[in-house]
């Protein structure tokens, strides 16, 4: 049996058609490849109310109803559980309920082991309760054919950094992941592809610069992954100028389709010039800040360090604060050392 393996696909009304054409492409490569049927590891969409700023309920509802009935005309079944941006909060009911009345469509709630198609699966869905420790469930005591789930790995990847462990998170760690008793393991959260997560299905931001976007095909007979690029969707470029550098001031060569482009330069070297150039090739600009240092020579009198309430009288003066500004702030520091003494 061959399985999609999707995660993190994050619908909401920003770059929705484009999106769409990305659901598209998988049921296109579903179809073409006859898959027997998909997973789906949690964030389907990006808000648990669905719709947002940019797009009403309804129309990102559409699209994610539109998607899950097309690639059941390809598939046989489709098992799903929810991610964090699918669940507001403990309780809460979470928006893949639309799909609960579809044939074929199987949404886990809670951490069990289950019974699908003709695989053992074990389900470790998102979690907002931060009494329960997800590794302390008992859902490692049987082997199963796959761990389908949605957390934070300890040591993981996310946002150019390495996840802490953060007591009261739903986390598990890499340790307890490799001593699953599961021929296969597929996470959502991390959108970066790395052990344990599956990838994004697509890039959100200018954060998930450089992340591949696409799926997972999984042979439960051969227990091999592959990996199926698809870069329908906008991915996303920024090119940073360096302060330092020798600069032009033209627009430097970005790719034409396919990216949303952004410039990080210093806000000295933006010209009108450059700003039209970057409008027309619709390349948006991030504004570096540049420092500058400041410095006020002052006289200071003898004995005014060692008196601690001169010094911030002549600190007040040479900000040009009201005596009131200054009188506070002695006042404050005076408590301080109070509380200080009395402790």
């Amino acid at each position: 049996m061959r399985l999609a393996r999707l995660a993190d696909i994050h619908l909401k009304g920003k770059d929705l058609p484009d999106v769409v054409k990305q659901l598209d492409a998988v049921v296109d490569i579903a179809k073409d490849n006859r898959f027997d049927a998909a997973v789906i590891a949690g964030d389907i969409f990006h808000s648990s109310n669905v719709g947002d700023g940019s797009a009403v309920t309804g129309e990102v509802a559409d699209a994610a109803l539109g998607f899950i009935t097309r690639l059941l005309s390809v598939v046989e079944d489709i098992l799903m559980i929810p991610g964090n941006h699918d669940i507001p909060g403990v309780g809460s009911m979470d928006a893949l309920t639309m799909f609960d009345r579809l044939r074929g469509v199987r949404v886990v709630r809670k951490v069990d082991r289950i019974d699908w198609k003709s695989l053992k699966v074990a389900c470790l869905p998102w979690s907002w309760d931060s009494k329960i420790n997800p590794m302390a469930l008992g859902l490692e005591e049987e082997p199963v054919d796959l761990l389908l789930g949605h957390a934070q790995v300890v040591g993981g990847t996310y946002g150019g950094a390495e996840c802490p462990e953060k007591v009261g998170s739903w986390q598990v760690t890499q340790e307890w992941l490799k001593a699953f008793p599961a021929r296969s393991i597929a996470f959502g959260d991390f959108h970066r592809r790395q052990p344990f997560y599956v990838g994004a299905l697509r890039q959100e931001g200018h954060s998930n610069e450089g992340d591949p976007t696409g799926f997972e095909v999984w042979d439960t007979v051969t227990n091999l992954v592959e990996w199926v690029d698809v870069n329908i969707a906008p991915r996303y470029m920024t090119i940073v100028i360096d302060p330092e550098a020798e600069f032009d001031g033209r627009l430097p060569e970005f790719p034409t389709e396919g990216f949303k482009c952004r410039l990080k330069i210093p806000s000295n070297l933006i010209t009108q010039g450059l700003r039209a150039e970057a409008r027309a090739a619709g390349v948006s600009i991030y504004r570096i800040a540049v420092r500058e240092e400041r410095v006020t020579r002052a006289d200071v009198q003898a004995g005014v360090v060692e008196n601690k309430h001169a010094l911030m009288q002549m600190y007040g003066d040479a900000m040009v604060w009201p005596q009131t500004r200054t009188d506070a702030m002695a006042g404050a520091f005076a408590k301080l050392v109070k509380e200080g003494a009395a402790a």
